[in-house]
């Protein structure tokens, strides 16, 4: 199960997330934040996502792109060490926006938008 909440950094939504990061999980999860990054870009804290699959992680690509096209964009906060080696190792490092802090992360959106 995937549980999350949002809590605002300067301005800037921050979306935390918890929980089983799998296809149960990305429809909901896919809308919520789709309705958000439609009117501004956010920061998802990634840092306690027990488990992803390879399905969580398509789904974080694709609202990626879509922040994108909307000239959005979502800094992912904190990714955990099995996040990043699957990020490594299907070698899509470059399609998603990751920061080690919310300053990083505010910065990131500024750079980008």
């Amino acid at each position: 199960m995937l549980n999350y909440s949002i809590k605002d950094f300067d301005g800037i939504k921050i979306l935390e997330v918890s929980g089983i990061f799998n296809s149960k999980a990305t429809d909901m999860f896919r809308q919520m934040v789709q309705r958000i990054v439609e009117r501004e870009s956010i920061m998802i804290n990634l840092e306690h996502i027990s488990m992803i699959t390879s399905a969580g992680l398509n789904i974080l690509i694709e609202l990626s792109f879509f922040a994108k096209e909307q000239e959005k964009r979502i800094i992912y906060l904190w990714p955990t060490d099995e996040i990043l080696e699957m990020v490594e190792t299907l070698e899509v490092y470059n399609y998603l926006i990751f920061a080690d802090s919310l300053e990083e992360g505010q910065v990131k959106i500024s750079a980008f938008t």
